[in-house]
């Protein structure tokens, strides 16, 4: 009989696939060190932040359109640049996330948001970014992952980022999160703390006046027009810089500062004086810096810019992502040196001073009207009033 034949020999195992690598199943997976032990010598003052990986949606390769980065570390640089108690609102902070607009909040948000990327909803930051690599600047969205002291950032708005937008390592400064005393001379005091920031305007995505605050989303009027924020700048009877008083103690303003382009036109900053006045007052523009003419005693100040068209922020705000300029008050808190600052002048009642109360702006002066107030103040503006 035949013999019988061989049997045919076992097929060669498969080569197992690759792995793929960590970030490739979103930033759940990323094995990175993200608790800045190794940046402990870093000048935190220079406002740097390290891309630590790049992010892709679950089952897509990273092109560098999304990227990953510590947290903990921005806190540090807000840290250092306005004091832990500052005068910021750092949005990925356990402290302040989405809608809570107490200083002391505890909650923070327990999954990262799908894409497309928005801050919309006050949940996630808008910047000013510099890509050291590509040079690139302009808005950037930072919001939260579902990874604690994980945050992950884009171009705003995410829905135009492209391949090699960032690689890892890449050096971004964020601008103005850098040593104060480039934006603010020493002279004109610090970011001053604020006991509450009120919008007199409607807003973009009604956002609350809170999120004017550097380290939020930012502000911008309701589809993109006027834009106007109060600022409570007093100390209360009980703060630590407070003398003995039975009510609300001013402070010392010299100048507000915006991340607005020098060049957006149409602003009018008012100071309220010891009458309960909000009195129109002359200032200066320079690399985001309104300097006032005169510092002045005040409980409370107010900034409006006429035009927040999202063509002329810089690319803080998009029809697609969201997002706005911010502005903070600078000055000195405490009650010793409110002596010497000499009463609140400019444009009060719709009458000018005596000196030429010109604000730098043509066209900012003399178009006053006056509204009282809930609370018994008048404010002097121009053209329609909004409700309050």
């Amino acid at each position: 009989p035949a013999p019988a034949p061989a049997p045919a020999p076992a097929p060669e195992a498969s080569p197992p696939a690759p792995a793929p690598p960590p970030w490739n199943d979103g930033i759940a997976n990323l094995n990175l060190n993200m608790n800045d032990d190794d940046d402990d010598d870093d000048d935190v003052l220079g406002g740097t932040l390290v891309v630590r990986a790049l992010y892709a949606e679950p089952g897509t390769t990273p092109e560098g359109k999304y990227f990953a980065f510590s947290t903990s570390r921005v806190e540090r640089l807000v840290n250092a640049c306005r004091g832990p108690d500052d005068a910021c609102g750092w949005a990925l902070s356990s402290r302040t996330t989405g809608d809570n607009d107490d200083d002391d909040a505890t909650t923070a948000p327990a999954t990262a948001p799908p894409l497309p990327w928005t801050v919309k909803d006050g949940r996630g930051a808008v910047a000013r970014v510099r890509n050291e690599r590509t040079r690139r600047e302009d808005g950037a969205l930072l919001l939260p992952s579902n990874r604690d002291g994980i945050g992950v950032g884009c171009w705003n708005p995410c829905e135009y980022a492209k391949p090699d937008d960032f690689r890892a390592g890449d050096v971004l400064v964020i601008l103005d999160l850098t040593n104060p005393a480039s934006f603010a001379p020493p002279a004109l005091g610090r970011a001053l703390r604020c006991a509450e920031r009120t919008a007199i305007t409607e807003t973009g995505w009604n956002r609350p006046g809170s999120d004017v605050r550097f380290g939020r989303c930012g502000l911008v009027g309701a589809w993109w027009k006027a834009l106007e924020i109060e600022f409570n700048v007093s100390l209360a009877p009980d703060a630590p810089d407070a003398p003995d008083a039975e009510r609300p103690v001013p402070v010392v303003v010299t100048a507000l500062r915006t991340d607005a382009p020098d060049d957006l036109p149409g602003r009018t900053v008012w100071i309220k004086d010891e009458d309960g006045v909000f009195v129109e007052r002359a200032f200066e523009t320079r690399d985001g810096l309104m300097t006032l003419r005169e510092p002045a005693a005040t409980t409370a100040a107010r900034v409006r810019f006429e035009d927040t068209d999202l063509h002329k922020v810089g690319g803080l705000s998009t029809a697609r992502g969201g997002g706005g300029l911010h502005v903070e008050v600078i000055g000195f808190a405490g009650g010793g040196s409110v002596g010497a600052v000499k009463k609140v002048g400019g444009v009060r009642m719709g009458k000018q001073d005596d000196g030429d109360g010109d604000d730098g702006r043509e066209g900012d002066r003399g178009r006053l009207s006056t509204r009282k107030l809930g609370d018994g103040a008048t404010t002097g503006r121009r053209g329609e009033l909004p409700s309050v």
